[in-house]
C-alpha cells in the first residue's frame, strides 16, 4: 500500500496519523515521532495522542485486544501490522470515515431545590462508558469532561461533537434533556427530551444513551449499554451516591460513599458492585488512617471476594480486589486480579484508573502509564 500527496490541514489527525503509519511501516513510530510529523512539534500530551490512536483504530474497525492493524509496542510507540496489498491514493483515504470524537459536558443539575448533582454526574459517566465501547465513536474520558468543565475542548483534542445535557426532578420522574453540538458548541445537531419514571430509572438511563449514540452515528448497530449489576432503582440511587462522594477523594468523603454503599447493598443484597466499592472505600480510610476504620484490609478483600462470588464477570470486583492487595504487598495477586478485570472490561474507566494508580505505588511507572494515558 502506498500513500502519495501533501498532508492536508483539514484531514483527521487520525487519518494524518495512518498516513505516518504506512509510510513508516518496516519501523516503530515513537508518540515523540508521531508528535513531531503530526503536530508538528507543538506541545500536546500523551493522551492526546492515544486518544487519536484509539480513533484511528476505531475507523479501521481494529477493536479488539488483539490488534489486526495498528499495534502498542509498550515503551516504545506503535506500528502498522495489517498485511499490505492494495494501493490508496489520497482520494481513497478520504472515504476512510474517522468515527466522532465526542465530548460529554458533565450534565448540568438544574437548581430546583433538590440535589441532584450525584444524578447527573452518574448519568455523564455512564454515558461517557457507553460511548467509548461503540467501535464508531470515540469519547473524552470522565476525567477529561471534569477538568474541560465549560470550556472549549482544545483544537488539539480534534474534538468534533460535543453532547450537553440537565437533569430536573418533576416530583414523580426525572426530566432529562440532551443536545448534540458541533465542535464549536455554535450549532445544534440534535436534541431531546426524556421523561422518566423514578421506578423505570434505569431502563430510561438506558434509552437515553442509546439514543444519544444513534444521533451521533445514525444508522449504525450499537452495542446496548452495559448495566451496573442490579434492578433496583433505589439501590441504583444510592451507588451514584457513593460513587459521586468518593470522587471529591478526601477521608470524610470515602466514610459518606461507603455508607451510601452499604445502603445500597442492603436494598440489593446481589449487587455485586455495591460490595466491590465498600471494598475500595474501606481500604482507602484504612490507608488514611481515619478513626475508626479497619485495622487490617481482612474486611476489605472479603468484600471484593463476595462482589466477585455474586458476579464473576463484572470488572470491578476484580479491580477492587486488585486495589486492596495493592497494599499488601501481595505483587503478583494484585496484577493478576486487574489483568482479570481488563479481560472482562477493557475500557473501564475505574479499572483503568485503580490499576494505573497501583502500578504507580508499586514503582511501575511504564505500565502505570499505558493505563493512565
Amino acid at each position: 500500500m502506498a500513500t502519495r500527496g501533501a498532508y492536508r490541514a483539514s484531514k483527521p489527525q487520525s487519518l494524518k496519523i495512518l498516513e505516518f503509519l504506512l509510510q513508516s511501516r518496516d519501523r516503530v513510530v515513537s508518540k515523540d515521532d508521531l508528535v513531531a510529523h503530526i503536530w508538528e512539534g507543538r506541545a500536546v500530551s500523551d493522551w492526546t495522542v492515544s486518544s487519536a490512536i484509539k480513533a484511528l483504530r476505531a475507523a479501521l474497525g481494529d477493536v479488539g485486544r488483539t490488534r489486526s492493524f495498528v499495534q502498542t509496542l509498550h515503551g516504545r510507540g506503535y506500528r502498522f501490522v495489517q498485511a499490505v496489498s492494495e494501493v490508496l491514493d489520497d482520494r481513497d483515504l478520504d472515504l476512510v470515515e474517522a468515527p466522532p470524537f465526542v465530548l460529554v459536558r458533565v450534565f448540568r443539575a438544574n437548581p430546583d431545590g433538590k440535589n441532584l448533582t450525584y444524578l447527573a454526574d452518574g448519568l455523564s459517566e455512564d454515558l461517557i462508558t457507553h460511548l467509548s465501547r461503540q467501535s464508531d465513536i470515540s469519547a473524552l474520558s470522565y476525567t477529561a469532561s471534569q477538568a474541560l468543565s465549560t470550556r472549549a475542548p482544545p483544537p488539539e483534542l480534534n474534538v468534533t461533537r460535543i453532547v450537553d445535557g440537565s437533569i430536573r426532578d418533576l416530583g414523580g420522574a426525572f426530566r432529562i434533556t440532551a443536545a448534540v453540538l458541533d465542535a464549536n458548541a455554535q450549532q445544534q445537531l440534535w436534541a431531546e427530551r426524556f421523561d422518566i419514571a423514578k421506578d423505570s430509572l434505569l431502563s430510561g438511563l438506558d434509552q437515553v444513551c442509546g439514543r444519544i449514540a444513534d444521533a451521533l452515528a445514525p444508522g449504525r448497530l450499537h452495542s446496548p449499554a452495559a448495566r451496573i449489576g442490579t434492578s433496583v432503582p433505589a439501590a441504583y440511587e444510592m451507588y451514584l451516591r457513593g460513587r459521586h462522594a468518593y470522587y471529591r477523594y478526601e477521608p470524610v468523603a470515602f466514610a459518606q460513599a461507603l455508607a451510601s454503599f452499604e445502603q445500597a447493598a442492603a436494598l440489593d443484597t446481589d449487587f455485586a458492585e455495591a460490595f466491590a466499592q465498600q471494598a475500595y472505600c474501606r481500604t482507602t480510610l484504612y490507608v488514611f488512617g481515619v478513626a475508626g476504620s479497619d485495622r487490617t484490609l481482612d474486611r476489605a478483600e472479603a468484600l471484593a471476594r463476595r462482589a466477585i462470588a455474586l458476579n464473576a464477570t463484572s470488572a470491578l470486583g476484580h479491580a477492587r480486589l486488585g486495589w486492596v492487595l495493592g497494599y499488601t504487598g501481595r505483587a503478583d495477586e494484585t496484577v493478576a486480579a486487574f489483568e482479570a478485570a481488563l479481560v472482562r472490561d477493557e475500557q473501564n474507566s475505574e479499572v483503568l484508573l485503580a490499576y494505573g494508580e497501583t502500578m504507580n505505588r508499586l514503582a511501575e511507572p511504564r505500565r502505570a502509564d499505558q493505563l493512565l494515558t
